[in-house]
């Protein structure tokens, strides 16, 4: 099959966080960007989300200098082959980061587009679905107090969720948080790398009453994992990490390091071929995996059709919050989320609501001779 690529659109948004807690909006102003690429082949259209909470106009940037340029005009259908095009596009410019965000974007258009020309859903395109519906825990904002996250935590306990993520830093929110939903609740702590090697130790220790189910990113910089097996061999808490990860050899060497007892890869940051690859190393390695999925849009789609191929029930992060980015935003109930069924993702972007919030849009299209 021959699927030339026509077109390219990015758009870059920043749709709003509706009915957010007082407490977490100003965290939620900083995070509530969007970037989307649609790209067209033989009438149809595939849908894409990069990583975009840092610099999305920088991603823009890299599709119109390296990306476009190599896939206008290309098969559409041979996946691999365009994401081998792109990373040896960006190669002189440097794969990971913000040309990372960008090819992901594209990639996951692709496998979206892929799965509409052959009305299947993208779980059966990356080799077959095996549940219909997966365990989510819930991921919550930073607050900006202790009572406002054992107050949201408490909230969300009570509507039927047994695990949630806190992003908090300090030690009064995180028991706050323990008091407020009691010793059954799974509770995770993402700290965002936020600490050098030995005040990360020092927090560690002192998180390890609550009970964590695991302490996320502690360490500054993410990618010091000989810093990060230290701190895994000091506390008895599961160490997790892998968001700010973007090549199959990284992953690998904090494995072989001893950094990390669960690996988080993000979709957005590493398409799907990627994912999959790192979801083979994880399992060869007896090291469990639980994507990085804080997004509102095709990514989050994309996460959960990879969890449904995967033999294991795995738990997917789910984020709190209303974020109108797709026509019909994926949602939980008692705290599963059902797996798109496709053709493609299953899913459709609001396209009014990108409209409304749009901060850039660029469109690069084949040049007829």
């Amino acid at each position: 099959m021959f699927m030339k690529i026509e077109r390219i659109e990015v758009i870059v948004a920043s749709v709003p966080v509706q009915n957010a807690h007082p407490a977490s909006q100003e965290w939620y102003e900083r995070h509530s960007k969007q970037l989307l690429v649609k790209v067209h082949a033989e009438g149809l259209c595939g849908v894409g989300e990069g990583f975009a909470y840092g610099a999305p106009m920088a991603c823009v940037e890299v599709i119109d200098i390296a990306l476009a340029p190599t896939l206008l005009g290309k098969n559409a259908a041979d996946i691999s082959a365009r994401v081998e095009d792109m990373a040896r596009a960006t190669r002189i410019c440097g794969r990971n980061g913000i040309a990372a965000f960008a090819t992901a974007a594209i990639e996951i258009a692709l496998w979206d587009l892929a799965g509409k020309a052959q009305s299947l859903a993208v779980s059966t395109l990356l080799g077959g679905c095996r549940r219909t519906s997966l365990p989510t825990y819930i991921s919550l904002p930073r607050f900006s107090n202790a009572d406002a996250a054992a107050e949201e935590s408490r909230r969300l306990v009570s509507q039927g969720y047994t695990g949630l993520k806190l992003h908090q830093l300090d030690l009064e929110s995180v028991a706050a948080t323990r008091a407020a939903v009691g010793r059954d609740v799974q509770v995770m702590l993402d700290t965002n790398c936020a600490w050098p090697e030995e005040q990360a130790k020092r927090m560690a220790a002192q998180f390890e009453p609550m009970e964590l189910a695991w302490l996320e990113e502690p360490v500054w910089p993410p990618e010091d994992y000989y810093a990060l097996a230290q701190v895994r061999a000091s506390t008895r808490q599961l160490i997790s990490l892998g968001e700010n990860e973007y090549t199959l050899s990284g992953f690998r060497h904090c494995i072989e390091r001893g950094a990390v007892d669960i690996l988080q890869p993000s979709v957005a940051k590493l398409g799907l071929l990627l994912m999959r690859q790192v979801g083979d190393i994880a399992a060869r390695a007896g090291v469990r995996m639980v994507p990085h999925s804080f997004y509102f849009g095709p990514a989050l789609a994309a996460t959960a059709h990879y969890l449904a191929t995967l033999e294991a029930d795995a738990l997917m992060e789910f984020p709190l919050g209303d974020v109108s980015v797709l026509q019909e935003p994926l949602q939980t109930r008692s705290g599963r989320l059902q797996v798109p069924t496709g053709p493609g993702l299953g899913v459709e972007l609001n396209e009014d609501m990108l409209r409304r919030h749009r901060l850039a849009y660029r469109e690069f299209a084949l040049t007829q001779t």
